[in-house]
């Protein structure tokens, strides 16, 4: 079995709710908070990366 990395997705807000994009086969919807430090938070769930648009590095 084949385990897929997160994906990464570019965001404008510094607080992102997250639940998994499935639906109702995701998982409870949890805040993300994005590092003022390094423009980057990560879902614990379903380990989604946001990358704050003022940190375009931090997506590569």
């Amino acid at each position: 079995m084949t385990i897929q990395a997160p994906k990464t997705e570019v965001v404008d807000k510094w607080n992102v709710a997250c639940d998994g994009g499935k639906g109702g086969s995701g998982h409870p919807r949890v805040w993300v908070g994005v590092s003022h430090d390094d423009g980057a938070g990560k879902c614990d769930y379903c380990g989604q990366v946001y990358v704050h648009q003022d940190f375009p590095d931090a997506a590569k």
